[in-house]
Protein backbone atom coordinates (compact mmCIF):
# COMPACT_ATOMS: atom_id res chain seq x y z
CA UNK A 1 0.00 0.00 0.00
CA UNK A 2 2.63 2.19 0.94
CA UNK A 3 4.57 1.83 -2.21
CA UNK A 4 1.50 2.10 -4.09
CA UNK A 5 0.81 5.81 -2.87
CA UNK A 6 4.30 6.78 -3.22
CA UNK A 7 4.76 5.42 -7.02
CA UNK A 8 5.11 8.78 -8.27
CA UNK A 9 7.67 9.74 -5.52
CA UNK A 10 10.10 6.84 -6.36
CA UNK A 11 13.21 8.65 -3.98
CA UNK A 12 10.99 7.03 -1.18
CA UNK A 13 10.87 3.73 -2.49
CA UNK A 14 14.18 3.72 -3.44
CA UNK A 15 14.69 4.20 0.47
CA UNK A 16 12.90 1.66 1.34
CA UNK A 17 14.91 -0.73 -0.72
CA UNK A 18 17.95 0.02 0.72
CA UNK A 19 17.06 -0.39 4.07
CA UNK A 20 14.51 -2.70 3.84
CA UNK A 21 15.27 -5.20 6.58
CA UNK A 22 15.05 -1.99 8.93
CA UNK A 23 11.85 -1.23 7.09
CA UNK A 24 10.25 -4.69 7.85
CA UNK A 25 11.33 -4.76 11.56
CA UNK A 26 9.72 -1.12 12.07
CA UNK A 27 7.27 -1.75 10.05
CA UNK A 28 4.01 0.61 11.63
CA UNK A 29 6.21 3.03 12.69
CA UNK A 30 6.99 3.49 9.61
CA UNK A 31 3.89 3.11 7.40
CA UNK A 32 2.53 5.66 10.24
CA UNK A 33 5.25 8.25 9.38
CA UNK A 34 4.64 7.59 5.51
CA UNK A 35 1.31 8.04 5.14
CA UNK A 36 1.07 10.99 7.49
CA UNK A 37 0.14 14.80 6.26
CA UNK A 38 3.18 15.85 7.93
CA UNK A 39 5.27 13.87 5.38
CA UNK A 40 3.26 14.73 2.38
CA UNK A 41 3.59 18.04 3.13
CA UNK A 42 7.12 18.01 3.98
CA UNK A 43 8.62 15.26 1.57
CA UNK A 44 6.40 14.21 -1.13
CA UNK A 45 4.80 17.72 -1.96
CA UNK A 46 8.23 19.68 -2.23
CA UNK A 47 9.34 16.47 -4.15
CA UNK A 48 12.54 16.46 -1.47
CA UNK A 49 15.39 14.75 -2.75
CA UNK A 50 16.23 12.84 0.73
CA UNK A 51 12.85 12.46 2.22
CA UNK A 52 13.14 11.09 6.00
CA UNK A 53 12.10 7.16 6.54
CA UNK A 54 11.35 8.09 9.90
CA UNK A 55 9.49 10.75 11.52
CA UNK A 56 12.00 13.49 12.75
CA UNK A 57 9.98 15.21 15.38
CA UNK A 58 9.81 11.98 17.00
CA UNK A 59 13.07 11.02 16.64
CA UNK A 60 13.82 14.02 18.92
CA UNK A 61 11.71 12.91 21.37
CA UNK A 62 13.97 10.87 23.85
CA UNK A 63 11.05 9.43 25.40
CA UNK A 64 9.88 7.32 22.41
CA UNK A 65 11.39 3.96 21.90
CA UNK A 66 13.52 4.61 18.96
CA UNK A 67 15.12 8.23 18.77
CA UNK A 68 18.43 9.55 17.58
CA UNK A 69 20.22 8.51 20.67
CA UNK A 70 19.92 5.05 19.96
CA UNK A 71 20.30 5.00 15.82
CA UNK A 72 23.76 5.02 15.06
CA UNK A 73 25.20 7.81 12.51
CA UNK A 74 25.36 5.58 9.68
CA UNK A 75 22.12 3.79 9.71
CA UNK A 76 21.20 7.51 10.07
CA UNK A 77 22.51 8.72 6.79
CA UNK A 78 21.24 5.61 4.59
CA UNK A 79 17.77 6.42 5.85
CA UNK A 80 18.04 10.23 4.81
CA UNK A 81 17.13 11.26 8.80
CA UNK A 82 17.67 14.88 9.06
CA UNK A 83 20.14 16.57 11.85
CA UNK A 84 19.47 15.95 15.10
CA UNK A 85 17.19 19.36 16.36
CA UNK A 86 19.85 20.35 18.78
CA UNK A 87 21.43 23.66 16.73
CA UNK A 88 19.40 27.12 16.45
CA UNK A 89 20.76 28.01 12.60
CA UNK A 90 23.29 27.04 9.78
CA UNK A 91 26.76 28.69 8.85
CA UNK A 92 28.07 27.65 5.34
CA UNK A 93 30.61 28.96 2.91
CA UNK A 94 32.37 28.21 0.03
CA UNK A 95 36.27 28.12 -0.09
CA UNK A 96 38.13 31.33 -0.56
CA UNK A 97 34.72 33.58 1.22
CA UNK A 98 36.41 34.76 3.96
CA UNK A 99 35.56 31.33 6.56
CA UNK A 100 38.76 31.86 8.57
CA UNK A 101 37.57 35.43 9.37
CA UNK A 102 34.17 34.12 9.90
CA UNK A 103 34.69 31.56 12.40
CA UNK A 104 37.39 33.28 14.42
CA UNK A 105 34.45 35.95 14.56
CA UNK A 106 32.24 33.71 15.94
CA UNK A 107 35.08 32.09 18.74
CA UNK A 108 35.82 35.22 20.27
CA UNK A 109 31.66 35.39 20.53
CA UNK A 110 32.24 31.82 22.18
CA UNK A 111 29.27 30.67 19.93
CA UNK A 112 29.37 27.02 20.15
CA UNK A 113 29.49 25.45 16.51
CA UNK A 114 30.12 22.03 15.46
CA UNK A 115 31.59 20.98 12.56
CA UNK A 116 31.73 18.00 10.00
CA UNK A 117 35.16 18.78 8.09
CA UNK A 118 35.32 15.60 5.84
CA UNK A 119 35.49 15.27 2.18
CA UNK A 120 33.45 11.57 2.36
CA UNK A 121 29.95 12.96 2.59
CA UNK A 122 28.72 10.07 5.23
CA UNK A 123 31.67 10.50 7.05
CA UNK A 124 30.84 14.78 7.41
CA UNK A 125 27.14 14.33 8.59
CA UNK A 126 28.21 11.50 10.90
CA UNK A 127 30.96 13.50 12.47
CA UNK A 128 27.91 16.47 12.92
CA UNK A 129 25.15 13.52 13.81
CA UNK A 130 27.51 12.39 16.68
CA UNK A 131 28.33 15.61 18.02
CA UNK A 132 24.49 16.69 18.22
CA UNK A 133 23.44 13.64 19.67
CA UNK A 134 26.04 14.41 22.47
CA UNK A 135 25.26 17.75 22.95
CA UNK A 136 23.55 21.44 21.93
CA UNK A 137 25.28 23.85 19.72
CA UNK A 138 24.70 27.15 18.51
CA UNK A 139 25.18 26.36 15.35
CA UNK A 140 26.52 23.93 12.80
CA UNK A 141 29.50 24.88 9.94
CA UNK A 142 28.68 23.64 6.07
CA UNK A 143 31.81 24.11 4.19
CA UNK A 144 31.94 22.86 0.56
CA UNK A 145 36.04 23.06 0.56
CA UNK A 146 36.76 19.74 0.14
CA UNK A 147 38.00 18.55 -3.58
CA UNK A 148 36.39 15.18 -2.82
CA UNK A 149 33.43 16.47 -1.74
CA UNK A 150 31.26 17.50 -5.17
CA UNK A 151 27.85 19.05 -5.49
CA UNK A 152 25.80 16.33 -5.06
CA UNK A 153 27.60 15.20 -1.61
CA UNK A 154 27.04 18.83 -0.94
CA UNK A 155 23.31 19.34 -1.26
CA UNK A 156 22.76 15.72 0.54
CA UNK A 157 24.24 17.49 3.63
CA UNK A 158 22.06 21.08 3.35
CA UNK A 159 19.41 19.30 2.44
CA UNK A 160 19.73 17.04 5.93
CA UNK A 161 20.41 19.89 7.67
CA UNK A 162 19.29 23.51 6.45
CA UNK A 163 15.71 22.76 5.43
CA UNK A 164 13.67 24.17 8.72
CA UNK A 165 16.69 26.77 9.75
CA UNK A 166 17.93 29.84 9.59
CA UNK A 167 21.03 29.92 7.42
CA UNK A 168 23.95 32.37 7.05
CA UNK A 169 25.79 31.99 3.74
CA UNK A 170 28.95 33.88 3.27
CA UNK A 171 29.13 34.93 -0.31
CA UNK A 172 32.72 36.91 -1.90
CA UNK A 173 32.93 37.68 -5.93
CA UNK A 174 33.71 34.91 -7.75
CA UNK A 175 37.24 36.25 -9.05
CA UNK A 176 38.38 37.08 -5.61
CA UNK A 177 37.48 33.26 -4.71
CA UNK A 178 39.25 31.88 -7.86
CA UNK A 179 42.80 34.40 -7.01
CA UNK A 180 42.60 32.69 -3.17
CA UNK A 181 42.38 29.50 -4.47
CA UNK A 182 45.37 30.09 -7.14
CA UNK A 183 47.48 31.12 -4.39
CA UNK A 184 46.26 28.16 -1.82
CA UNK A 185 49.11 26.63 -0.16
CA UNK A 186 49.82 23.34 1.63
CA UNK A 187 51.87 22.77 4.32
CA UNK A 188 54.65 19.97 3.88
CA UNK A 189 54.85 19.75 8.29
CA UNK A 190 52.90 19.76 10.99
CA UNK A 191 52.86 23.20 12.05
CA UNK A 192 51.92 22.80 15.82
CA UNK A 193 55.24 20.08 15.87
CA UNK A 194 57.39 22.36 14.86
CA UNK A 195 59.79 23.97 17.20
CA UNK A 196 62.58 26.37 15.84
CA UNK A 197 65.48 27.13 18.16
CA UNK A 198 67.95 30.18 18.01
CA UNK A 199 70.59 28.45 17.28
CA UNK A 200 69.06 26.06 15.51
CA UNK A 201 69.38 26.97 11.77
CA UNK A 202 68.12 24.10 10.21
CA UNK A 203 64.98 24.43 12.04
CA UNK A 204 64.73 27.87 11.13
CA UNK A 205 65.19 27.19 7.19
CA UNK A 206 62.17 24.60 7.62
CA UNK A 207 59.96 27.55 9.69
CA UNK A 208 60.87 30.19 6.44
CA UNK A 209 59.78 26.91 4.08
CA UNK A 210 56.96 24.94 5.53
CA UNK A 211 55.04 24.83 2.41
CA UNK A 212 54.65 24.76 -1.05
CA UNK A 213 51.19 25.59 -3.62
CA UNK A 214 48.90 23.41 -4.81
CA UNK A 215 50.14 20.71 -7.22
CA UNK A 216 53.30 21.06 -5.87
CA UNK A 217 54.67 24.07 -7.17
CA UNK A 218 57.02 26.78 -5.50
CA UNK A 219 54.81 29.40 -6.92
CA UNK A 220 51.17 30.15 -7.68
CA UNK A 221 50.74 29.27 -11.59
CA UNK A 222 47.97 30.72 -13.70
CA UNK A 223 47.17 27.63 -15.77
CA UNK A 224 45.59 26.01 -12.81
CA UNK A 225 43.00 27.62 -13.81
CA UNK A 226 42.56 26.08 -17.03
CA UNK A 227 43.76 22.96 -16.11
CA UNK A 228 41.79 22.93 -12.51
CA UNK A 229 39.43 24.85 -10.67
CA UNK A 230 36.96 25.89 -14.02
CA UNK A 231 36.00 22.19 -14.13
CA UNK A 232 35.93 21.54 -10.47
CA UNK A 233 32.77 21.83 -9.17
CA UNK A 234 33.94 21.78 -5.59
CA UNK A 235 34.94 24.98 -5.64
CA UNK A 236 32.73 28.06 -5.83
CA UNK A 237 29.56 26.19 -5.23
CA UNK A 238 26.74 28.42 -3.83
CA UNK A 239 23.92 26.80 -5.82
CA UNK A 240 24.55 23.06 -3.78
CA UNK A 241 23.78 25.42 -0.68
CA UNK A 242 21.40 27.16 -1.86
CA UNK A 243 19.14 25.14 -3.78
CA UNK A 244 18.83 23.04 -1.01
CA UNK A 245 18.04 25.67 1.67
CA UNK A 246 14.63 27.23 3.18
CA UNK A 247 14.72 30.56 1.37
CA UNK A 248 12.74 32.56 3.77
CA UNK A 249 15.19 31.40 6.17
CA UNK A 250 18.45 32.33 4.38
CA UNK A 251 20.93 35.26 5.23
CA UNK A 252 23.13 36.36 2.32
CA UNK A 253 26.49 37.76 4.01
CA UNK A 254 28.71 39.74 1.57
CA UNK A 255 33.07 39.25 2.16
CA UNK A 256 32.61 43.03 3.05
CA UNK A 257 30.70 42.58 5.70
CA UNK A 258 33.35 41.01 7.76
CA UNK A 259 35.97 43.61 7.01
CA UNK A 260 37.64 44.39 10.01
CA UNK A 261 35.99 48.13 10.41
CA UNK A 262 32.58 46.79 9.25
CA UNK A 263 32.64 43.37 11.62
CA UNK A 264 31.42 44.91 14.65
CA UNK A 265 28.09 45.96 12.82
CA UNK A 266 27.55 42.76 11.26
CA UNK A 267 27.98 40.70 14.68
CA UNK A 268 25.89 43.19 16.64
CA UNK A 269 23.21 42.13 13.65
CA UNK A 270 23.59 38.74 14.26
CA UNK A 271 24.13 39.01 17.85
CA UNK A 272 20.77 40.05 18.47
CA UNK A 273 19.34 37.31 15.71
CA UNK A 274 20.49 34.82 16.82
CA UNK A 275 20.75 35.45 20.80
CA UNK A 276 24.25 35.69 21.28
CA UNK A 277 26.57 38.26 23.04
CA UNK A 278 29.56 39.99 21.05
CA UNK A 279 31.55 41.39 23.85
CA UNK A 280 34.65 38.96 23.27
CA UNK A 281 34.51 39.45 19.89
CA UNK A 282 34.40 43.87 21.00
CA UNK A 283 37.12 43.04 23.27
CA UNK A 284 39.42 41.29 20.89
CA UNK A 285 39.05 42.65 17.75
CA UNK A 286 41.75 44.98 15.96
CA UNK A 287 41.80 46.17 12.88
CA UNK A 288 43.62 43.95 11.08
CA UNK A 289 43.02 41.02 8.75
CA UNK A 290 42.68 37.35 10.02
CA UNK A 291 44.02 35.86 7.45
CA UNK A 292 46.85 36.74 5.30
CA UNK A 293 50.59 35.45 4.26
CA UNK A 294 51.63 36.36 7.75
CA UNK A 295 49.09 33.90 8.91
CA UNK A 296 51.19 30.93 7.21
CA UNK A 297 53.89 30.80 9.53
CA UNK A 298 52.03 29.88 12.53
CA UNK A 299 51.22 28.31 15.33
CA UNK A 300 54.74 27.27 16.16
CA UNK A 301 56.80 26.71 18.96
CA UNK A 302 60.29 28.52 20.03
CA UNK A 303 62.61 27.10 22.47
CA UNK A 304 65.42 28.86 24.61
CA UNK A 305 66.48 27.85 27.33
CA UNK A 306 64.33 24.49 27.68
CA UNK A 307 61.14 27.49 27.54
CA UNK A 308 58.84 26.75 24.89
CA UNK A 309 56.43 29.57 23.70
CA UNK A 310 53.66 29.23 21.30
CA UNK A 311 53.32 31.68 18.75
CA UNK A 312 49.18 31.42 17.51
CA UNK A 313 47.27 33.62 15.28
CA UNK A 314 43.72 34.46 16.01
CA UNK A 315 42.61 31.77 14.39
CA UNK A 316 44.16 29.02 16.15
CA UNK A 317 43.70 30.75 19.51
CA UNK A 318 39.88 31.45 19.56
CA UNK A 319 39.43 27.82 18.03
CA UNK A 320 41.46 25.64 20.49
CA UNK A 321 43.96 27.29 23.10
CA UNK A 322 42.01 30.30 24.54
CA UNK A 323 40.25 27.79 26.87
CA UNK A 324 43.56 25.83 27.84
CA UNK A 325 44.33 26.48 31.76
CA UNK A 326 47.34 24.76 30.98
CA UNK A 327 48.76 27.91 29.19
CA UNK A 328 49.35 31.83 29.85
CA UNK A 329 49.29 34.53 27.83
CA UNK A 330 53.13 36.22 27.56
CA UNK A 331 52.09 38.18 24.69
CA UNK A 332 52.48 41.66 26.34
CA UNK A 333 55.74 40.38 27.36
CA UNK A 334 57.25 39.37 23.77
CA UNK A 335 55.67 41.99 21.88
CA UNK A 336 56.43 45.47 21.70
CA UNK A 337 53.70 46.19 18.43
CA UNK A 338 50.55 45.08 19.32
CA UNK A 339 48.96 45.60 16.39
CA UNK A 340 49.86 42.41 15.04
CA UNK A 341 47.62 39.12 14.87
CA UNK A 342 49.63 36.89 17.56
CA UNK A 343 49.32 35.10 20.53
CA UNK A 344 52.09 34.34 22.53
CA UNK A 345 51.66 31.48 25.00
CA UNK A 346 53.72 29.31 27.93
CA UNK A 347 52.96 26.59 29.81
CA UNK A 348 52.37 27.11 34.03
CA UNK A 349 55.35 25.17 34.25
CA UNK A 350 57.55 27.12 31.77
CA UNK A 351 56.13 30.54 33.45
CA UNK A 352 58.87 30.63 36.45
CA UNK A 353 61.45 30.63 34.61
CA UNK A 354 60.21 32.40 31.63
CA UNK A 355 60.74 36.11 33.44
CA UNK A 356 64.26 35.56 33.66
CA UNK A 357 64.71 34.98 29.76
CA UNK A 358 62.64 37.66 28.06
CA UNK A 359 65.01 39.86 26.63
CA UNK A 360 66.47 36.37 25.13
CA UNK A 361 63.09 35.32 23.40
CA UNK A 362 62.16 39.34 22.23
CA UNK A 363 65.65 39.88 20.85
CA UNK A 364 64.68 35.95 18.74
CA UNK A 365 61.38 36.68 18.12
CA UNK A 366 62.03 40.21 16.59
CA UNK A 367 65.10 38.02 14.57
CA UNK A 368 62.10 35.93 13.25
CA UNK A 369 59.84 38.83 12.49
CA UNK A 370 62.49 40.25 10.47
CA UNK A 371 63.15 36.88 8.16
CA UNK A 372 59.11 36.70 8.11
CA UNK A 373 58.51 39.80 6.38
CA UNK A 374 61.68 39.33 3.81
CA UNK A 375 60.09 35.85 3.29
CA UNK A 376 56.58 37.36 2.34
CA UNK A 377 58.27 39.85 0.37
CA UNK A 378 59.20 37.36 -1.77
CA UNK A 379 55.64 35.85 -1.57
CA UNK A 380 53.96 38.90 -2.18
CA UNK A 381 56.02 39.01 -5.57
CA UNK A 382 54.56 35.56 -6.55
CA UNK A 383 51.07 36.04 -5.37
CA UNK A 384 48.14 35.99 -8.77
CA UNK A 385 45.60 39.33 -8.58
CA UNK A 386 42.50 39.24 -9.35
CA UNK A 387 43.39 41.69 -12.25
CA UNK A 388 45.92 38.82 -13.64
CA UNK A 389 43.11 36.24 -13.51
CA UNK A 390 40.56 38.94 -15.73
CA UNK A 391 44.06 39.15 -18.34
CA UNK A 392 44.69 35.59 -18.43
CA UNK A 393 41.09 35.05 -19.60
CA UNK A 394 40.93 37.93 -21.82
CA UNK A 395 42.84 35.63 -24.27
CA UNK A 396 41.27 32.48 -23.87
CA UNK A 397 37.87 32.79 -24.92
CA UNK A 398 36.39 28.72 -24.36
CA UNK A 399 37.93 29.31 -20.47
CA UNK A 400 36.41 32.48 -19.87
CA UNK A 401 32.60 31.07 -21.22
CA UNK A 402 33.13 28.25 -19.04
CA UNK A 403 33.64 30.24 -16.16
CA UNK A 404 31.15 32.50 -16.76
CA UNK A 405 28.41 30.03 -17.49
CA UNK A 406 29.47 28.66 -13.83
CA UNK A 407 29.42 31.86 -12.27
CA UNK A 408 25.83 32.13 -13.70
CA UNK A 409 24.67 29.45 -12.54
CA UNK A 410 26.26 29.20 -9.51
CA UNK A 411 25.05 33.07 -8.79
CA UNK A 412 21.48 32.77 -10.29
CA UNK A 413 19.48 33.24 -7.13
CA UNK A 414 22.30 36.22 -5.79
CA UNK A 415 21.93 38.29 -8.57
CA UNK A 416 17.66 38.38 -8.01
CA UNK A 417 17.52 38.59 -4.57
CA UNK A 418 20.32 40.44 -3.51
CA UNK A 419 21.58 42.52 -6.41
CA UNK A 420 23.59 45.25 -4.45
CA UNK A 421 25.93 42.64 -3.14
CA UNK A 422 26.97 41.40 -6.58
CA UNK A 423 27.01 45.00 -7.57
CA UNK A 424 29.71 45.38 -5.14
CA UNK A 425 31.75 42.62 -6.86
CA UNK A 426 34.46 44.97 -8.93
CA UNK A 427 36.28 42.26 -10.37
CA UNK A 428 33.17 40.40 -11.25
CA UNK A 429 32.11 43.46 -12.92
CA UNK A 430 35.19 44.19 -15.01
CA UNK A 431 34.88 40.49 -15.87
CA UNK A 432 31.35 40.48 -16.97
CA UNK A 433 32.17 43.40 -18.80
CA UNK A 434 35.49 41.84 -20.27
CA UNK A 435 32.60 38.75 -21.74
CA UNK A 436 30.50 41.26 -23.19
CA UNK A 437 33.32 42.64 -25.29
CA UNK A 438 35.07 39.27 -26.37
CA UNK A 439 32.06 37.85 -27.92
CA UNK A 440 29.69 40.01 -27.79
CA UNK A 441 27.41 38.24 -25.34
CA UNK A 442 28.71 35.54 -23.55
Amino acid sequence: NILKIHQDYKVISDNIFHNFNYFIQNFDLIEKWLLSDDFKERYKKENHPYPSLLDPKKLNDENEEINYHNIPAELAWEMNLPLPDRYEFVISFSYGSGHAALITYFNMCEVSVAYGFDENPKVYYKNLYNQLTRSFFKAICLNNYYQGLNSEDMGHIVSLSCNYKDTVLLVRDPISIQKTMLNHISYLYSRESLTIKPNDQNSINCFLNQWIYFFGSNKPNLNTLCDKWLYDNTIFAYSAIIDNTCKEKLYLLNFNDIYPKQVINTFQFLGEKYCFCIEGLVANHKEFPIAGIFSWFFPVNIEIANIKICLVTSWFYYGKYNKRSDLIDVTSFVLENHDIDLKCLVSLEDYKNFINYTDDIKRFVFKLFNLIEDRIAIERSRQISEQDIILFLLNRKIPARVFKDKIDYEIGYIKQHRPDIVASWKYYQEFEQMCKELDGNI
